[in-house]
């Protein structure tokens, strides 16, 4: 996967080329802090903040989602449960300000088509 610090040189070259708005950036995904089987990968919430990738951090969600209800019971033992819930929060919060900014940014593109037609019509 593609990390803040190792991205490839063809895909800089590719980007050099185009015009592009956003630079998507991925996570380097680690195995997680827990020892319990089958847990996530882990991001930090620093991580979490900076990734555009909503497909990776969805996936990320549900596994977050998924451990937590299997695996609840051993995280309350371990006292983990607050790291795990602070992660999968800050993953929804994440994706909720991503699909805000889209859409903000789809009635900003239509709003202008809107007064381009008003003023090509007048």
């Amino acid at each position: 996967m593609f990390g803040e610090k190792n991205i490839n040189i063809s895909s800089m070259n590719n980007l050099s080329k185009k015009k592009v708005s956003t630079i998507v950036i991925s996570p380097r995904l680690n195995r997680s802090p827990f020892s319990i089987p089958d847990s996530p990968q882990f991001m930090s919430i620093d991580v979490i903040e900076k990734t555009t990738n909503i497909y990776i951090l969805r996936q990320l969600e549900q596994a977050y989602d998924e451990f937590l209800e299997k695996k609840c019971q051993i995280l309350l033992l371990l006292n983990a449960i607050d790291e795990v819930f602070e992660i999968r929060d800050a993953l929804i919060m994440r994706i909720n300000g991503l699909e805000r900014e889209n859409r903000l940014r789809e009635m900003r593109n239509k709003r202008k088509d809107f007064i381009k037609k008003m003023i090509n019509v007048e």
